[in-house]
């Protein structure tokens, strides 16, 4: 037997409760590093390009600025906060 397709007028009026997505934020991880400390994060998907642009956001703004670089064949960013 299959479902319908379509809602009852009751699931419809019931308000649906979904989970909550947490993502990280990159720029807040960044402003935690203390001046002039070395950290290390491991790169998994789009990291790299979330840290890049965390760094640029932070740069533009004025509030920090930051040294980064990838290790090679470790696939680990280095981060020092310089200001």
């Amino acid at each position: 037997m299959q479902k319908s397709k379509y809602m009852s007028k009751k699931q419809r009026d019931t308000p649906m409760i979904t989970e909550v997505m947490k993502r990280p934020s990159y720029t807040a991880q960044l402003m935690a590093l203390p001046i002039g400390e070395v950290h290390f994060f491991e790169l998994e998907g789009t990291a790299y390009q979330q840290f890049q642009n965390a760094k640029h956001r932070l740069k533009k703004s004025g509030r920090a600025t930051f040294e980064m670089n990838v290790i090679p064949g470790k696939n680990e960013l280095r981060v020092m906060r310089l200001s």
